[in-house]
């Protein structure tokens, strides 16, 4: 008797339980980048991109221009205020020669890239992630003309 009980509990309980609701522990969240790649003419080019969740950040850029890589990591600093202290953070604004990339509030990523006069098409792989955040990728390749 006391086994049926102890099975007919059991049923009800696993039959209340919604899938929906459980997290999985461990289980990274999408960013939910609004693209993942793009292709631009030689000419300046801003682009404001949306994500589906916050909390994530610019890790490395890495510039491609003739089959040559050059990957940069993004600097981070120590931030503290009146509940955290000296919690490691990415900056918010990553620079080189041709590009700026901007994390804007909590859900935009904005990318300014300067006009291609190189005569070489360039590269652009953005990898954003962190914290609890599965990393994603933007490629922007720019034309040479």
């Amino acid at each position: 008797m006391k086994t049926a009980i102890s099975i007919f509990l059991f049923i009800i309980l696993m039959a209340s339980c919604n899938s929906d609701d459980t997290e999985e522990p461990g289980k990274l969240e999408k960013i939910g980048l609004e693209k993942s790649e793009l292709n631009i003419n030689n000419e300046e080019h801003e682009t404001l991109l949306s994500t589906k969740n916050n909390g994530w950040s610019i890790l490395e850029v890495s510039v491609i221009i003739n089959g040559d890589t050059i990957r940069i990591e993004n600097e981070t600093y120590l931030y503290t205020d009146d509940e955290v202290q000296d919690v490691r953070r990415y900056k918010e604004i990553m620079t080189g020669d041709w590009f700026q990339i901007i994390r804007k509030e909590s859900k935009l990523l904005e990318v300014q890239i300067s006009k291609n006069t190189s005569g070489i098409e360039r590269e652009l792989i953005i990898e954003l992630g962190g914290g609890p955040m599965m990393p994603e990728r933007l490629k922007i390749k720019q034309s040479k003309n």
